[in-house]
């Protein structure tokens, strides 16, 4: 089951990154986390109620939870920053290093390790889904462009918390349902961005971001949906499961964003992707049989 809960959070992600990448508005990311957050947290709460789980056992789950949030404020106005400042055939690959950074992760905050077939299909994995992002590019390209563009260091740096966020989710799911946690981080998120907002006040900022509305609203309502969809069948997954077998198989979002974006804008190199693809999907049936 922890397998279709990770596949479905991998196409609505997929979803959220098509939106994020025809995002125009250049406000600063911090007020595009907020405006997202801020059509995000009904939709989280309104998960609580189709869901028969415990909200929670206990309260060991607001220490991690709190920490979560935090985290993923810093990573959601990453994310943003990178989409504005670098180049999308750099940072997708990019995003693939997430399961090698799990790896480290859940070591040292789980204490956990794949098997070595659970190994294996995760190299499969990141090694297919990076092949098939490249197009034309040669294979260094992606770290090449690392230290040159700001956006690709970005990018680089939601990898790191990405990966820290989804195993201290992990704990915090130990205590608490996937639908309680999420609904938790995005009211804790949501205040604790507001709090920053009012403590670094700038001027029009209410103008402008009625403006980015009125010409961007749609984009932030979608990514506000899908995200939030997203994550919380991740939360599912990684409640039944390690998260590095989890956020590897999201990694194949970048398949779905890539046969999106091939329809949507007529993007070439299909061959290359559909070679990667194959080899992602050799690593994700080995991950099914070692899980």
């Amino acid at each position: 089951m922890w397998f279709y809960f990770a596949l479905l959070s991998a196409a609505l992600n997929s979803l959220s990154v098509i939106a994020r990448k025809t995002h125009g508005s250049l406000a600063h990311p911090l007020e595009l986390c907020w405006w997202t957050l801020l059509f995000g947290v009904p939709l989280g709460i309104g998960l609580l109620f189709t869901t028969h789980q415990p909200y929670y056992t206990d309260f060991g789950f607001i220490i991690p939870a709190t920490i979560s949030a935090l985290i993923g404020i810093a990573s959601s106005s990453l994310a943003f920053y990178a989409y504005q400042k670098g180049e999308t055939s750099a940072l997708a690959p990019l995003g693939n290093l997430l399961p090698v950074a799990l790896l480290v992760t859940s070591f040292f905050i789980l204490g956990t390790l794949p098997t070595v077939g659970g190994l294996l299909g995760i190299v499969l994995v990141v090694g297919g889904v990076y092949y098939s992002s490249l197009g034309k590019a040669k294979l260094s390209h992606p770290f090449k462009q690392l230290w040159r563009s700001t956006g690709s260091r970005a990018m680089l740096g939601c990898v790191v918390l990405w990966s820290i966020g989804s195993s201290i989710d992990a704990l915090a799911l130990q205590h608490a349902s996937p639908a309680f946690l999420l609904a938790y981080r995005q009211v804790i998120s949501l205040v604790a961005l507001s709090i920053i907002l009012l403590l670094h006040p700038q001027r029009h900022r209410f103008r402008r971001g009625q403006r980015v509305m009125r010409r961007w609203g749609w984009h932030i309502v979608a990514i506000s949906v899908f995200a939030t969809l997203a994550v919380y069948f991740q939360f599912q997954a990684i409640k039944l499961i390690d998260p590095v077998y989890v956020l590897t198989v999201k990694r194949i979002d970048v398949l779905f964003t890539i046969l999106i974006a091939h329809f949507l804008f007529r993007e070439k190199h299909v061959l290359r992707r559909f070679e990667g693809s194959l080899i992602a999907l050799v690593g994700i049936v080995i991950i099914c049989f070692a899980a």
